[in-house]
């Protein structure tokens, strides 16, 4: 058998102190941690797995509720043929509110892609309280109305509380379907 020299020795010291360095403070440590990250990557696909099936019924709840909320609150947008409908119903729906000196008058409609905007001019007068019953009387309507322009002119001096009702809407109809 052949004898090592001193400086073999002393190298092959070296080379057993890395390797048992490197298994005792690289490797064992690495593998212990690998382990604890499989564990807690198991315990959180488990917690996914749990909360997935819970948020999609709640969220297939909310879904519902949206979509029931949505069909209680839709409003049908009559045809373009049909626009004289929502001026009467606009004129019929301020009856009975209380105001005076109504006077109503439609002008141009506006065409676009899906739908046509018809314009409708409104002037009343009546006390506040009044106005503000026609005004939510309108919003109320079963066809689909917006408020563009409102202007309440009164008298500040004038304890009554009785306003000039200058209002502006936009009525929503469908479009002519080729």
């Amino acid at each position: 058998m052949p004898t090592l020299k001193k400086d073999q020795l002393k190298t092959a010291g070296v080379i057993v102190l890395l390797v048992a360095g490197y298994v005792l403070f690289i490797h064992r440590p690495g593998i212990k941690q690998r382990d604890a990250l499989r564990a807690e990557a198991a315990a959180l696909e488990q917690q996914i797995a749990e909360i997935d099936t819970q948020d999609l019924r709640a969220l297939q709840q909310n879904v519902d509720t949206a979509r029931e909320r949505l069909e209680a609150e839709c409003r049908t947008m009559p045809a373009e043929q049909e626009a004289f409908l929502v001026f009467d119903g606009v004129t019929k729906s301020l009856e009975g509110q209380g105001i005076s000196n109504l006077a109503a008058s439609q002008s141009d409609p506006r065409e676009f892609a899906d739908y046509t905007v018809q314009p409708i001019y409104l002037e009343f007068e009546g006390d506040f309280e009044d106005a503000f019953a026609a005004l939510q009387a309108i919003e109320q309507m079963d066809h689909p109305v917006r408020i563009d322009r409102l202007e309440l002119i009164g008298d500040t001096h004038e304890t009554s509380g009785y306003v000039v009702a200058v209002v502006q809407l936009s009525a929503f109809l469908e479009g002519d379907q080729p």
